[in-house]
């Protein structure tokens, strides 16, 4: 039977009670600790921890669920899941009645190639190996959208597949985030781009883009990039926007906070 779980917006306004931190965090630190729910669906509990202690660092607590049979008990709230990006995870997820496209955050793990069996379901953060190093780099995406919400010059962390051409070579990247004005991407390789370079993506709800970038700034293995083309502006500007909700329950918008 389908549960009927509904979500809740990740953040809620502060009701002016006195707030008692964890004897770990000084009181100096944050007036106020975010707090989300993050279910786990054939994951192992080791990479759920990883998630509350990465996000831990930056003064949000998650509350786990590791999902064991595929269901979850009525009256919980979720907020974002991890899951491997197979068929039946897929499957499962779709069924699950608090999951809403472009609301419900996404952590998949699996590889690019996996990555392109589902194109229309909108993976936020993409683990490849599923170590620590990659549930970081997840939350480094993913954590400053959960906390203050999506304004309409944001960058939305998604993972998609990006066919970059340059110099009459090709590359491949996956995004970190894409916002109407440029994107962040992950090569697999650290070349050095030259001063123009064309971007080919796709994006959950609103089709394929092909843009002139300039590479803008350089950490690693990561590349900043900056749209040159105006003219897929407005329609970058509405995906975004569609975004402001990420987090946040069917029936509410974002809230401000916290617990």
């Amino acid at each position: 039977m389908k549960d009927r779980c509904q979500s809740k917006p990740l953040t809620s306004q502060l009701q002016g009670a006195a707030i008692k931190l964890p004897d770990s965090v000084h009181p100096d630190e944050s007036l106020f600790r975010a707090q989300f729910t993050l279910a786990g669906f054939k994951v192992s509990r080791k990479l759920l921890d990883s998630f509350v202690d990465g996000f831990r660092r930056f003064n949000v607590d998650v509350r786990l669920i590791h999902v064991q049979n595929g269901k979850l008990e009525n009256g919980v709230h979720v907020n974002a899941c991890a899951l491997p990006l197979n068929g039946h995870a897929i499957s499962w997820l779709r069924k699950t009645s608090w999951y809403s496209p472009r609301r419900t955050v996404i952590y998949a793990v699996g590889n690019t190639k996996r990555l392109n069996d589902f194109p229309d379901l909108a993976v936020n953060a993409l683990l490849q190996t599923g170590t620590i190093s990659d549930v970081l780099a997840a939350i480094d995406a993913t954590q400053p959208i959960l906390v203050r919400g999506i304004s309409e010059s944001a960058r939305v962390p998604i993972a998609v597949p990006v066919a970059i051409k340059a110099d009459g070579k090709s590359l491949i990247a996956i995004t970190k985030n894409v916002g109407y004005g440029g994107m962040a991407v992950k090569l697999h390789r650290m070349p050095t781009l030259p001063e123009t370079i064309t971007v080919t993506f796709s994006l959950p709800e609103a089709g394929s883009f092909f843009l002139a970038a300039v590479p803008r700034w350089y950490s690693g293995r990561f590349v900043g990039l900056q749209f040159r083309s105006l003219k897929e502006e407005s329609s970058l500007k509405e995906w975004v926007k569609s975004y402001s909700s990420l987090g946040s329950s069917h029936h509410q918008g974002r809230g401000a906070a916290y617990a």
